[in-house]
């Protein structure tokens, strides 16, 4: 069949190898360099001595020798990348619109470097009493659930363009060593059991968090690679099935349909899948979604795209693959000649026959902006629905002019939507890019974010919910809840029915990470501007640092005052506020002129410094004759002004887009009416 083939070239893959770089905190030492593994469990969650609230029924359902025991076993924690086979990222939990504001900090890991993108982009997995998670530097992490003690580590220190992440089987956690590696570990030590480099091409990279079922490990292949390029001609993006127990290629699929890519074997290219399939067995079937093809929008010699005629199958689509052998049974493309780098990327989510009249459908979505719904049977088209913002999105060429375009490349549904009774919640992107004649200049500030609320029946919009920046983060469905986040790290908790913001909670820091809810937890994954894991538990007792408060729809909810000194100000503000921790603030030296990457810069950046700035008229700081802190006078400090006022008296509001809490307001000036002091 056209795309399938079936290879090898694993290697180490019997016995247990390469154990270096494994470490833990406590524990007692296993194999050679691994420590740590002492505790981790794979038994239901136990209850929490001296807790009044009984855990979450951990009980199974029907064993299906399929599904791998560690899934079966802990189905109601967050075994799978999006909860479940279905994707529905529907969370078994207790956390609900009448207990959420109890949510107090348990834990927090922090990573410690991140790449391009950040320091994490993944669904962490829930197992039992563990947290399993991958850090773009590749790093694997074990940790005890309730604590967040740090059980083994496995350092592998490369970096990815992600979305990577761990799959958990049989036995083994499987993940990606390298943006070219796949590996298995042994889920109590995390030594090497086998692993698998498959033949790549020029600019082609591993970055997904992969998925198991039947004895396979599912995975794919991207035109990018960390080392290597990016988006070069010649590059075939691959799904593959691996033997889970050895690492051996069972079959691999070509998501480009021609030996020739499309007339052009050296200049084109594209395709892959970014993240991880749907299975749904009872069709026999895998369900992908693509990514675009290459050049875009082409090139100067060739544009539009002209290297490559035609619609460029398989590229931008959903795509049905036999689980047995990976030959195809359909597919659905929603961007025939993709000229925008419009990925359709996200795992399709499988809504079952019973929720509706007819057959299973399959929901897929992606950078384009739409939803659509595909009869799972046939990939005949049910409906399609836009969200977000749209412009200009129907081009099949460039007018020689200056325009803009929505979703720009980073813009469209860029995270996974979630699903309960009846109805659709999408998380998407505003986010645009300018187009000056020649070159595709993708605009990456000032973006937004919408949740929407889609009727799978017919695909009408039910609500849609504005968010304050770009949502990376997913939907999570908690009861009555949707839980989703944005780049400038607030958490955001929605009346699932109405769209109505019931709850918030301000991380430090922004996140493109999904979130993920089971039991009595909800983990929150920092990874823009500084890198840390929370756990957040309705049982914790709030002796962890920063516990959030609650908040009815507009109302702060972030984190009470600390004490007022440089140092918490810079932790609870700078960093907790959002300030430095995203494309649109001071993560490097952007507008003002202002450096707050690290306490050092920060203060001196700010503490009796005239105010200045680039921009005329009301933008421009430079007239004010203000301090940006002035010392021991709060009141003829620009910084309070720019967080307090709206519009402040030069520039805009600060963070852009919401305003701190009462409590970090009045520390700031606490500090500053102290006399600043840098201690």
């Amino acid at each position: 069949m056209s795309g399938a083939s079936s290879t090898s070239g694993v290697s180490g893959a019997s016995g247990v190898s390469g154990t270096s770089g494994v470490s833990g905190v406590s524990g007692v030492s296993g194999a050679s360099g691994v420590s740590g593994a002492s505790g981790v469990s794979g038994q239901p969650r136990a209850g929490v001595a001296g807790s009044a609230t009984p855990p979450v029924s951990t009980a199974a359902p029907a064993s299906d020798p399929r599904v791998p025991p560690e899934v079966t076993e802990h189905a109601r924690d967050w075994p799978l990348p999006n909860h479940d086979y279905d994707n529905t990222r529907n969370a078994d939990t207790r956390i609900d619109s009448h207990n959420i504001a109890q949510l107090r900090e348990a834990w927090r890991l922090p990573l410690e470097t991140g790449t391009t993108f950040g320091y994490m982009t993944s669904n962490p997995l829930i197992v039992g009493d563990v947290v399993y998670l991958q850090d773009m530097l590749s790093n694997v992490y074990a940790l005890r659930r309730d604590s967040g003690e740090l059980l083994w580590q496995r350092r592998f220190q490369q970096p990815s363009f992600g979305p990577n992440g761990v799959a958990i089987g049989w036995g083994k956690l499987f993940a990606t060593a390298n943006d070219s590696t796949l590996v298995a570990l042994d889920l109590q030590t995390g030594a090497d059991v086998w692993k698998l480099t498959p033949e790549l091409g020029q600019s082609e990279g591993i970055d997904i968090q992969p998925l198991v079922y039947d004895g396979q490990l599912f995975a794919a292949s991207v035109p990018v690679s960390q080392t290597r390029g990016v988006y070069e001609g010649g590059t075939h993006g691959m799904l593959y099935a691996i033997a889970a127990d050895t690492g051996a290629q069972r079959w691999a699929f070509d998501t480009i349909d021609s030996p020739d890519a499309w007339g052009d074997a050296a200049a084109n290219g594209g395709g892959g899948a970014w993240y991880p399939p749907l299975i749904v067995p009872e069709l026999g079937l895998s369900f992908w979604g693509t990514g675009n093809p290459v050049p875009w929008p082409g090139t100067l010699a060739q544009p539009n795209g002209a290297s490559r005629p035609g619609p460029n199958l398989y590229t931008s689509s959903v795509v049905a693959l036999q689980l047995s052998d990976g030959t195809l049974a359909w597919h659905y493309q929603d961007r025939p000649h993709d000229l925008f780098d419009w990925d359709f990327q996200s795992t399709p989510l499988r809504i079952r026959a019973a929720a509706l009249s007819g057959g299973d459908r399959l929901i897929g979505t992606g950078k384009t902006g739409a939803v659509v719904a595909l009869d799972a049977g046939t990939g005949k088209l049910l409906w399609r629905t836009k969200v977000g913002k749209h412009m200009n999105d129907e081009l099949t060429e460039f007018p020689q002019q200056s325009l803009t375009i929505y979703p720009g490349v980073l813009g469209g549904v860029m995270s996974a939507p979630a699903y309960a009774d009846g109805v659709l919640y999408v998380p998407s992107v505003d986010l645009s890019m300018s187009y000056d004649g020649n070159l595709l200049l993708p605009n990456i500030s000032g973006g937004s974010g919408t949740l929407t609320a889609i009727d799978v029946a017919d695909g009408t919009i039910r609500w849609t919910a504005p968010l304050a920046g770009a949502c990376y983060g997913a939907a999570t469905l908690a009861n009555d809840l949707v839980l989703t986040s944005d780049e400038h790290g607030r958490v955001y908790a929605l009346d699932k029915l109405s769209g109505k913001e019931v709850w918030h909670y301000d991380a430090p820091g922004g996140i493109n990470a999904p979130l993920v809810a089971a039991g009595d937890e909800l983990l929150v994954s920092v990874g823009i501007g500084k890198g840390i894991v929370i756990g957040l538990s309705l049982r914790a007792t709030g002796s962890g640092s920063s516990p959030p408060t609650a908040g009815a729809a507009g109302a702060a909810g972030s984190a009470p005052a600390s004490e007022p000194t440089f140092t918490a100000v810079y932790r609870d503000i700078l960093q907790g506020g959002g300030c430095n921790g995203g494309p649109t603030c001071h993560a490097g030296s952007l507008a003002g002129q202002l450096e707050l990457s690290t306490p050092a810069t920060a203060y001196a950046a700010l503490v009796a410094i005239r105010a200045q700035g680039s921009g005329g008229g009301a933008m421009s700081c430079n007239g004010t004759g203000l301090l940006r802190v002035a010392p021991g006078d709060p009141d003829a400090s620009l910084l309070v002004q720019k967080l307090e006022a709206d519009p402040p008296v030069c520039g805009q509001h600060m963070p852009p887009g919401r305003t701190l809490a009462p409590e970090q307001l009045a520390q700031l000036r606490a500090w500053i009416g102290a006399g600043a002091a840098n201690d």
